[in-house]
């Protein structure tokens, strides 16, 4: 199901924004989205936005403001939207819960293709998905206890990383998959970010633990510590942290292009410029 409405933005989202999360002086607001009902949601790299309901996923053309668009996409028979991977906005890879299955998107959130079936692969519980180049993904089984990658021109698996538990020396369970043209990169909040390279080989753990919210970008990794925003970087040694200034919960953060991505918990979605 698919419907395409105007999104209105105006004046007093802004100020909606300010009334409830207080003084926002050091981040110029952009967009203001008040919706509880939002469960998470990410951007591409032309920043577009995409928001996760239960069941629905909506894509925001935002900028500029007075030509926004917004687009929705709903088949409720595949499950709960698990997650939105947009590393290719011409081909948005959607994962459904508890089906175990993969579908693709184009750029009008326009179904490409059936949908993937995990279990005829031999992944009985795909809990992370990251699309990668030449169209393939990086999948995480909680079964294997491995990152394996899809190639759909083989129709197979083309290469696994060992057995992550083994790697590590203790049960866990990963939050977030992310691959880039230098490697794949599993973050788990007992041991931190693990990193592979293109191949899967694991290279080595970047031991930052407990973040809630967790973004690989331009070789550093982002996330949040409580209201706090971690910046780390992934082969040179620096450490930085800015506080947030909000008193409320923040569920998820990320950064895409001069752009920052709040995700207030039971409120809405928050779009600032970052002064980096």
């Amino acid at each position: 199901m698919k419907k395409f409405t105007a999104l209105l933005l105006y004046t007093g989202f802004i100020l909606s924004a300010k009334a409830q999360f207080g003084d926002l002086s050091t981040l110029d607001t952009v967009l203001w989205v008040p919706d509880p009902a939002i469960k998470s949601f990410t951007t591409d790299n032309l920043g577009n936005i995409y928001l996760i309901y239960e069941e629905e996923i909506k894509k925001i053309v935002p900028y500029p403001a007075a030509n926004s668009v917004k687009i929705s996409f709903s088949e409720p028979q595949l499950g709960k939207v698990a997650a939105i991977d947009a590393f290719n906005p011409m081909q948005i890879l959607v994962r459904y819960q508890p089906f175990n299955n993969i579908i693709f998107l184009d750029n009008k959130l326009n179904k490409i293709q059936q949908s993937l079936q995990l279990e005829d692969l031999g992944l009985m519980d795909v809990q992370l998905a990251s699309m990668t180049t030449q169209n393939r993904i990086w999948l995480y089984d909680q079964v294997l206890d491995q990152i394996v990658l899809y190639n759909p021109r083989l129709e197979g698996i083309e290469f696994s990383t060992q057995n992550i538990t083994q790697l590590i020396g203790i049960e866990n369970s990963p939050e977030y998959l992310q691959s880039d043209a230098s490697g794949v990169y599993l973050y788990l909040k007992e041991a931190g970010l693990m990193i592979f390279d293109v191949f899967g080989n694991f290279v080595k753990v970047l031991p930052i633990k407990n973040l809630t919210s967790v973004q690989i970008k331009d070789k550093k990794l982002y996330g949040l510590e409580g209201k706090k925003i971690l910046i780390s970087g992934l082969n040179v040694n620096f450490l930085r942290r800015i506080e947030l200034p909000y008193k409320d919960s923040i569920e998820q953060v990320r950064f895409e292009n001069q752009f920052i991505f709040l995700l207030f918990e039971g409120k809405g979605l928050l779009v600032a410029l970052f002064p980096g």
